[in-house]
């Protein structure tokens, strides 16, 4: 009996530690399966018809642990080659709309010469020039409903990088011409505090020269012109920099 209790007891912690393996194991998640994991769980809580927006993907990263950098990296990513394949798309339906016009020109323009060679020549010379524009005709095709998508995706990121580099130089250039506006209006404040407090210290050198040979207080007619010029410019550049800030 104590022998066959031993062994139910065994029994029962090695079914224990198998459950606690099996639990180990289970909660651990390939690559794969995390982004199956985390696709299943956004289709459950938002429409998927419905975008996920920056803020929201932000959020999301921050909740499960992956770092803002990394994640605006890839989604800086995804933007690139969302602007990619936007132009792959582009270039393959221009392909087919030139592809529609030309097989138009090529079949009008062969029935009308060989019309002309079966009522003027007995040579079939329009054969020559069916041949050889076919032989265009059909290079057209193989890029307009065939394409080279790897070559396409190439030249669209030279030019999406080259478009990027177009918005970042006139993103710096805008930035440039704020800075440089802010600091007009700020140094047309300071010139005209300046120029107020020099108005002010006229009018009190003045004011203290005329209450010393006892005739009153006498204010000059150039300092108070200098005054109002002073106050006047300040107006102007606090109006400046309002209209900037707003």
């Amino acid at each position: 009996m104590v022998h066959a209790g031993r062994e139910r007891k065994g029994d029962g912690c090695a079914s224990r530690g198998a459950r606690d393996t099996t639990r180990a194991v289970a909660r651990n998640y390939t690559r794969d399966e995390v982004k199956t994991i985390l696709g299943r769980a956004l289709e459950r809580q938002h429409d998927p018809s419905e975008a996920v927006s920056h803020d929201d993907l932000l959020a999301i990263g921050k909740e499960i642990g992956v770092a803002p950098d990394a994640l605006e990296a890839a989604a800086t990513g995804v933007r690139e080659e969302r602007r990619v394949e936007a132009h792959v798309e582009a270039r393959i339906q221009r392909a087919r709309r030139g592809f529609t016009g030309h097989a138009l020109a090529f079949v009008m323009v062969n029935l009308m010469l060989g019309v002309a060679n079966f009522v003027t020549a007995p040579v079939p010379w329009s054969l020559m020039v069916l041949l050889g524009w076919g032989i265009g005709l059909a290079f057209h095709a193989r890029a307009a409903f065939w394409p080279d998508r790897a070559r396409l995706a190439e030249r669209a990121r030279r030019t999406v990088a080259r478009e990027q580099a177009r918005e970042e130089a006139l993103a710096r250039t805008r930035e440039l011409e704020a800075s440089a506006r802010k600091l007009g209006a700020a140094v047309q404040v300071g010139f005209a505090e300046v120029l107020s407090a020099a108005a002010d210290a006229i009018d009190a050198s003045h004011a203290k020269g005329a209450a010393g040979h006892g005739t009153g207080v006498r204010v000059d007619a150039g300092a108070e012109g200098a005054k109002a010029e002073a106050q006047e410019a300040e107006a102007s550049a606090r109006e400046v920099a309002r209209r900037d800030r707003g």
